[in-house]
């Protein structure tokens, strides 16, 4: 009953004679019992073990549940784990817009920066255009810096947040994905718009 008869394996005495035929007494009753019936049967012969057949019971029964986990936990974890199409829209939205504000952020700061840096200081330096751009991009990133937590609050103040996820959903593939795609479609998509500097500078 209940994995009990399992655990007395030949040659190991893991119950005693006395609690040996009590199990052998209620192993006609096993499948008959409902879920209430069968904690209190259950109860009822563990009330009626030694402590030494009760530690070794649990030594068993430890042995047994890490050999074989329950399949009714992994069960209840994957239901964690799963999340619904909006949820895993709100986690792709989340992730994207931030990101669109850093690549046009990152990319409008290094274009200013370097054109600036060309047209300024570039003969007096004796600096290529390229060298230009490379230390445009150092501002750029120095300003990012400072930046981000501008960015998420502005986030936050519009609505615009990750929803909160658990551990186990963390973990799942397809919040990951959604993670990984958002913020490269934000980031793509900000830099593209942070193009528009030369537009201007053109004009």
């Amino acid at each position: 009953m209940f994995g009990f008869r399992s655990l007395v394996c030949p040659g190991r005495r893991v119950l005693t004679y006395v609690n040996r035929s009590l199990f052998v007494q209620c192993s006609p009753l096993c499948g008959s019992f409902n879920r209430r019936s069968e904690n209190l049967s259950i109860n009822r012969i563990i009330s009626k073990l030694s402590p030494s057949d009760k530690m070794l019971l649990y030594q068993e029964l430890s042995k047994c549940i890490k050999e074989k986990p329950d399949s009714s936990m992994s069960t209840q974890q994957v239901q964690v784990a799963h999340l619904t199409y909006a949820q895993l829209k709100c986690v792709f939205i989340g992730n994207c817009l931030p990101f669109i504000g850093f690549g046009f952020l990152d990319n409008a700061i290094m274009i200013v920066a370097g054109e600036y840096i060309d047209v300024q200081f570039a003969t007096f330096l004796g600096i290529s255009t390229m060298a230009a751009a490379g230390l445009g991009n150092l501002v750029s990133d120095l300003f990012g810096i400072g930046l981000v937590g501008y960015v998420e609050k502005f986030m936050e103040k519009i609505g615009i947040s990750v929803p909160p996820l658990s551990a186990s959903q963390l973990a799942s593939s397809s919040v990951r994905w959604s993670i990984a795609i958002g913020r490269i479609v934000g980031i793509t998509i900000g830099c593209l718009l942070g193009l528009l500097p030369l537009v201007l500078f053109s004009w």
